[in-house]
């Protein structure tokens, strides 16, 4: 639910009009009807303060996790998450890394680095392998990884 949406039920729940909140809140009334809507997003503590005001501060409502499930105890027949979408085991995608067709390996690595978690990518493969197949990986945030890759020389020099 967005803020306007929230404001103008919250007022109405409270039974006051937008003119009650604003004198109630200091602000002009067009605040509130622009807040309400959608035309303004308020700052936080605004939002807050009308809220409050009509008897519903706000609170923090913890959210189920987005990111994707651990990579641990996967097994070599098992599909790993960052595959959702292709039916390939661990092994079969493991093979795609090491493959002799630089096209499989392009894939297999612009895959990885892409939807997989920090730690899952380094325990399937290393940064040598990276540096030596770096001119095959295609990906939006490629500046990112070579920043790293640059960093990682820089340390190991």
């Amino acid at each position: 639910m967005d803020a306007a949406s929230t404001l103008r039920r919250a007022r109405r729940s409270a039974g006051i009009s937008q003119a009650e909140l604003a004198r109630r809140a200091l602000v002009p009334q067009a605040t509130v009807g622009r807040i309400e809507a959608g035309s303004v997003v308020p700052s936080l503590a605004t939002f807050d303060r009308l809220l409050t005001l009509c008897g519903a501060p706000l609170s923090a409502v913890p959210r189920p996790s987005t990111s994707p499930p651990p990579f641990r105890g996967a097994g070599p027949g098992d599909r790993p998450y960052w595959l959702w979408d292709t039916d390939l085991t661990l092994a079969e995608f493991t093979a795609r890394l090491h493959a002799e067709s630089a096209e499989e390996r392009g894939w297999a690595l612009s895959r990885l680095l892409a939807h997989a978690t920090w730690p899952d990518i380094w325990r399937i493969v290393t940064t040598e392998q990276l540096r030596k197949d770096w001119s095959l990986v295609r990906l939006a945030n490629r500046d990112v990884w070579t920043d790293f890759l640059d960093a990682d020389a820089a340390c190991a020099a």
